[in-house]
């Protein structure tokens, strides 16, 4: 016989962790080929005679077209739901690598990787934990988004060597391709089966949600985590957000560490193999940089659910 879980549903297990499941393979694929660039960067070189300028060029494109993504669909996911959204970006996504197996010229991959890749990887990524993975979970919410986060840490470290031994056995080219075809076969199955954008859509209550009756359920958060009845969060539009300083505060810190984050993904294996050290070492420093990245992730969140986001954020930008 079923019983009735902290989400409030019959199931015997939670159908919020089947999502958070979903959400963490997805990411972790996504980022992992994502994260290739740094190692495809020498042989575009090698190519194309392009600069590193010009590469940088659509590295920023990327970059300035995913900030934008992000706030777009998480609008979009609240008015249409998540599913047909992430569908459709995955394909995308798959379409954007599969063609830069094709392209020819520099403002091919300006097109193809800095505006497709960069909104349909948007689409994939912060609304994914955000929008969704957040709905499900009040209570240790801060947990649960980085065990999410952690997929794409995870992702670079296993999937970046793999993609680059790929690469020097067929290849970018084919690689590419390889790439566009997981990304779009495992991201769309797992999306139709397990993805929903609010419990409700279920007739089920959030995780950590305190039942008051067998058919009705308020959304206060359990005693013990730092967000409770007592601690409510109060949800703000976007132009409401937008008045309050902490949201331009958090968006210029962002900006700052997402540069030099950035900054070294993108550069560091072409700089080692400048000094002669092969491109699959490269590559595993790469991939080492997203699991000691998960480490941080792993701390602040749990750390987030007990003593609430400021100290935690002000820490991971000292450090």
């Amino acid at each position: 016989m079923a019983t009735r879980t902290q989400g409030g549903n019959t199931r015997r297990v939670f159908y919020g962790w089947y999502v958070l499941a979903a959400s963490f393979v997805i990411l972790f694929l996504n980022s992992g080929v994502r994260f290739l660039i740094g190692v495809m960067l020498r042989p575009l070189i090698d190519d194309f005679d392009w600069s590193r300028s010009a590469i940088s060029a659509a590295v920023f494109v990327n970059m300035a077209v995913y900030a934008v993504a992000v706030i777009v669909t998480g609008r979009l996911y609240d008015r249409y739901g998540p599913k047909w959204v992430i569908i459709v970006s995955t394909i995308l996504f798959a379409a954007g690598y599969a063609l830069m197996a094709v392209m020819t010229s520099l403002w091919h991959f300006i097109l193809l990787y800095g505006v497709v890749i960069g909104a349909s990887f948007g689409a994939t990524t912060a609304p994914l934990y955000g929008a969704i993975v957040s709905k499900w979970f009040l209570n240790r919410r801060g947990l649960v988004i980085s065990l999410a986060m952690g997929g794409g840490c995870l992702g670079q470290f296993f999937l970046v060597p793999i993609f680059t031994d790929m690469m020097l056995d067929i290849g970018w080219r084919h690689t590419s391709l390889w790439m566009a075809a997981a990304v779009l076969i495992v991201n769309t199955i797992l999306t139709l089966l397990f993805l929903r954008g609010d419990p409700e859509d279920l007739g089920i209550t959030p995780y950590g949600a305190v039942a008051t009756t067998d058919s009705e359920a308020v959304a206060s958060v359990r005693p013990g985590s730092a967000t409770s009845a007592t601690d409510p969060v109060n949800d703000l539009s976007l132009r409401q957000a937008m008045r309050t300083a902490s949201l331009w505060f958090f968006s210029v810190a962002m900006f700052v560490c997402g540069a030099g984050d950035f900054l070294i993904t993108t550069h560091l294996v072409v700089m080692v193999t400048d000094h002669g050290i092969p491109a699959t070492q490269g590559a595993s420093m790469l991939a080492w940089f997203g699991l000691l990245s998960l480490g941080g992730i792993l701390v602040a969140g749990p750390a987030s659910d007990r003593i609430g986001n400021k100290v935690p954020i002000a820490l991971s930008f000292v450090l």
